[in-house]
């Protein structure tokens, strides 16, 4: 019988805990949340965002299931300290958590980007839940909200908060709309459905400042324009790893891994969108697609079950269904036009492709 912890609640986080519990029934499995809710359906936050799902709707299962599972969930409980070589964690009350295996889904902290401002209230990411419930609580003190993102997330949030009746900024960092998971010819029928839609696009650029006194009043892009606002949300903002930054683990920009998800260190695994392989022709992880949540998950149970298997990098390339974002009009308009891309063409993307 193992002793093993998930320290996050990312859904690849509790998607490893199911399915290490699926090959054993023995171990101790606890995941850490750092949260004072519970883990929620990431794929299902656009729908919470319009009010067509309820809050408990919006949870990835019922308190029930984990009780069922034999998974304990610990909520609201901060990490002060992670020690890989003793094995155990420091939560804030200076209560150490031994652990015989870790796996590490998300840091609880968030790393924004270095500029003036993200300290205000009304600053929000999508990391963890509580983003998405702050989010929602926001949205009717707001008329108009900004939303950074180079993700199919940032298209589907400004889309979701347009339809509850703001105004919204999508800004895209990329040379335009999805680059890297559209063609440019797609790119450019989706950012002219969600223009007609009331969105406003800018590419090329990012928020360089964000103005106000202790709430966002406004966002100064890289281009120089100053565009009024009451919340901005970077969607892609990754986890701060300034709590690992004392251990041994191998890290650039993410944690580094191996094809089993291992990290340099015995018995302690990494999932989700926190690590990127070591081997620099796989790249890093986009752990938001389920399908390839899934997979880690069971690459992970796998080995730690004693049995080796490694992640097939091939299964991470995944249809994004644009669809939904273009309209009637120019859907019929692709149709029609003999040299223009169609809308089954349209829903090519590898969203959560390894780079």
């Amino acid at each position: 019988m193992k002793n093993i912890i998930v320290l996050g609640n990312s859904f690849a986080g509790i998607k490893t805990a199911e399915e290490i519990r699926e090959l054993d029934s023995e171990s101790e499995i606890a995941v850490f949340c750092q949260e004072s809710v519970p883990p929620v359906n990431r794929e299902r936050f656009a729908e919470y965002f319009k009010k067509e799902i309820s809050e408990s709707q919006f949870l990835y299962q019922s308190a029930k299931f984990y009780q069922e599972k034999k998974i304990t969930i610990v909520l609201d409980k901060k990490i002060a300290k992670i020690n890989l070589n003793r094995k155990y964690l420091t939560i804030e009350e200076k209560e150490k958590v031994p652990f015989e295996i870790l796996v590490l889904a998300d840091t609880g902290d968030i790393k924004f980007p270095d500029i003036k401002g993200t300290n205000k209230d009304g600053v929000f990411s999508f990391r963890g839940a509580t983003g998405f419930h702050e989010v929602f609580k926001r949205i009717p003190l707001c008329e108009t909200i900004v939303v950074e993102s180079a993700h199919p997330d940032g298209v589907k949030a400004a889309d979701a908060l347009r339809k509850r009746g703001r105004e919204v900024l999508l800004i895209s960092p990329s040379e335009y709309l999805l680059a890297g998971y559209l063609e440019r010819e797609v790119s450019a029928l989706l950012t002219k459905s969600l223009e007609q839609s009331g969105i406003r696009v800018f590419t090329e650029c990012r928020i360089s400042e964000i103005l106000g006194e202790s709430e966002v009043r406004a966002v100064r892009l890289s281009s120089g324009k100053v565009f009024s606002g009451e919340m901005v949300i970077f969607a892609d903002a990754p986890d701060s790893l300034r709590k690992l930054m004392d251990t041994p683990l191998e890290m650039n920009d993410r944690i580094c891994v191996d094809a089993a998800f291992k990290t340099n260190v015995e018995g302690v695994f990494a999932v989700g969108d926190i690590c990127e392989f070591r081997q620099k022709a796989s790249g890093r992880i986009e752990g938001n697609n389920p399908d390839v949540a899934q997979e880690q998950a069971r690459v992970v149970a796998v080995n730690i079950a004693g049995t080796p298997a490694e992640f097939d990098a091939s299964l991470s390339v995944r249809l994004f269904n644009v669809e939904p974002f273009l309209s009637q009009q120019i859907q019929e308009d692709a149709q029609e036009a003999p040299d223009a891309p169609g809308v089954e063409e349209a829903t090519k993307v590898s969203e959560g492709r390894v780079e």
